[in-house]
């Protein structure tokens, strides 16, 4: 682990705000807001080497993994929806690559397009799968930022992986590096500046408390939209379009299990996500998800 300070603004004045206890599946315990732009990251960071060991082990991506066949087609249908939402949707041949393909459905729904479509992924249960679910795709098991492509990419595409790098700067050059002039970035990821946020973090500040990250602790970052749209144009992409939304609160209802028992943490997490949803139906900036999509611009 190390000491890291803020990836926007560069300043190394943060203050404490979410504490997670050590246990086998935490990678990070402590998440800190920059005082000078409130980007909120994890300080101390894990480096390459201890987050390689935790994806590449047992807290990998195994539930992607093993997705039933209804849970794929849904992930399919959801990700068909992102790519046909480009403004005049790319012709057949368009070469295509996800940054981070977890379940591999990104790489289904561009086939379907006619797309060639290519995947990049550490976690190498995910890679098997996507083999295996995706066979006409390109599917390869490695760091973007080591990725070289023998052409331009039309499109690249990733979804909630961003918050799970260690470098956003890098990462962010690597994907321009793939995109030809013109090529499109759609980029997915949690929103800091979300009602669940505020609703998940209230009782614990009135119990004068440190709360849990309402995020995952594998973590890097918990941005707001501000600070993506920051990072984008800073790195060279542009026409930078961002905005927050959220999944509708009878989405919300469908996707809740009721077939295994809840722990009281987990029912408030639900509990909290239903009613933010509703909040984010009337103030859709509070949602807690957010999309870029951005163009690259010509080679720096």
């Amino acid at each position: 682990m190390r000491h890291v300070a803020c990836d926007v603004c560069g300043a190394d004045d943060a203050r404490e705000v979410y504490l997670s206890p050590a246990a086998p599946g935490t990678l990070h315990t402590r998440y800190v807001r920059c005082r000078s732009c409130g980007l909120v990251y994890a300080d101390p960071r894990a480096d390459p080497t201890e987050a390689a060991a935790f994806y590449g082990g047992k807290h990998g991506g195994s539930d992607a993994a093993t997705l039933t066949r209804h849970a794929w087609n849904r992930s399919v249908a959801g990700r068909l929806r992102h790519l046909q939402s480009l403004p005049g949707t790319p012709p057949p041949g368009t070469r295509f690559v996800d940054v981070g393909f977890g379940d591999g459905a990104s790489l289904a729904a561009a086939l379907q397009l006619g797309w060639n479509a290519t995947g990049l992924e550490l976690d190498p249960g995910l890679v098997e799968a996507a083999r295996v679910r995706v066979p006409a795709a390109d599917v390869r098991l490695g760091d973007v930022v080591e990725f070289q492509a023998e052409e331009p990419f039309n499109v690249a595409y990733s979804w909630h992986t961003v918050e799970h790098v260690l470098d956003v700067g890098d990462w962010l050059d690597a994907i321009l590096r793939l995109l030809a002039p013109g090529g499109v970035f759609i980029l997915g990821t949690e929103n800091a500046a979300s009602a669940y946020a505020a609703m998940w973090t209230a009782p614990y500040r009135v119990a004068r408390r440190v709360p849990r990250p309402p995020t995952s602790s594998e973590h890097t970052y918990w941005f707001e939209p501000r600070h993506l749209e920051q990072l984008l144009v800073r790195r060279g992409y542009l026409d930078v379009s961002v905005r927050a939304y959220e999944n509708s609160a009878l989405s919300v209802l469908r996707g809740v299990p009721t077939w295994r028992p809840f722990t009281p943490t987990v029912l408030a997490s639900k509990a909290i996500y239903l009613a933010s949803s509703v909040v984010a139906t009337l103030a859709p900036r509070l949602g807690g998800k957010i999309v870029c999509i951005a163009t690259a611009g010509p080679p720096r």
